[in-house]
């Protein structure tokens, strides 16, 4: 079962055995499956989740992250990295006070994203590893301690994802953990309460799908300079955007056209004022 693939072709997953144990394991291009080991590490070697691989350039072996049981009800973030003896793996640094941490992501350079709770509060916050393996915690948002889940992670480490507000309301995040522990936050489109995130490209711009004053959907793109810009729909009354180019300049998603039909979208966001393309009916 596959679930990861990186630009190069390269997946991870987990072998599963007549007896449903499950064993990580990656797929290089090309070859066999080859099982992800443990080691040492004092924790379970079999129902690892693998849950990333990185890009990579030239020769270079990909990371891979996962989460393993560490026989206390939860789990351990864990990264595998290629040596001269094939890939070895090591545990992540828990950030202080938490009691239990998950990795999602894991970038070319050997960033990664994922989330840790603590003794202090049963509400998750985002975390960034550095390629060094030192933890971040995303401490707060617009200035607001608030429960807060990254969803997507660039090339340069910025994260995008969600908090909640104090009225109960999802809203989207922008966060360098290059500037410190606290975020961006986005705005809905103007009339909205609640707003996602679909993605982040590579030029740190933000899209997802934020309510409208009238409780529809569309999708926006946001960035620093710009704030959020909706997207709008094809001549429907809602649309979603699903995915993000990885320079961040083409979205593609789903929208009503006249008669409620549904059609897929595909759409350039980075354009300056003297040349907005329509988006294009696929």
């Amino acid at each position: 079962m596959a679930m990861a693939i990186n630009q190069n072709g390269v997946s991870v997953g987990v072998s599963v055995d007549v007896d449903d144990t499950a064993t990580p394991v990656i797929w290089l291009s090309n070859t066999a499956a080859t099982a992800l080991p443990v080691g040492l590490l004092g924790l379970a070697s079999t129902n690892c989740s693998p849950t990333d691989v990185s890009d990579t350039s030239g020769s270079a072996s990909p990371i891979v992250v996962g989460n393993c049981p560490n026989g206390q009800g939860t789990a351990t973030p864990v990264k595998w990295i290629k040596g001269l003896l094939g890939y070895a793996a090591a545990t992540f640094s828990l950030p202080s006070s938490a009691t239990s941490c998950s990795v999602s992501e894991v970038n070319m350079a050997g960033q990664a994203m994922g989330s840790c709770r603590f003794t202090s509060t049963s509400d998750p916050k985002t975390v960034y590893w550095s390629a060094a393996g030192v933890p971040q915690v995303l401490a707060t948002v617009a200035g607001s301690a608030v429960r807060n889940i990254g969803n997507d992670m660039n090339a340069s480490g910025q994260i995008a994802g969600v908090y909640l507000t104090s009225g109960d309301f999802g809203q989207p995040y922008f966060w360098d953990p290059t500037t410190g522990n606290d975020a961006i936050a986005i705005a809905p489109i103007p009339g909205g309460n609640r707003a996602g995130v679909a993605g982040i490209g590579d030029n740190s711009t933000v899209v997802g799908n934020s309510e409208v004053g009238n409780g529809d959907f569309h999708p926006y793109a946001w960035t620093a300079g710009g704030g959020t810009v909706d997207q709008g729909t094809l001549n429907g009354a809602s649309a979603a955007v699903n995915s993000i180019a990885k320079n961040g300049c083409y979205i593609a998603g789903t929208s009503e056209v006249t008669g409620e039909a549904a059609h897929a979208f595909k759409e350039s966001i980075c354009r300056s004022s003297m040349a907005i393309m329509a988006k294009r009916k696929l």
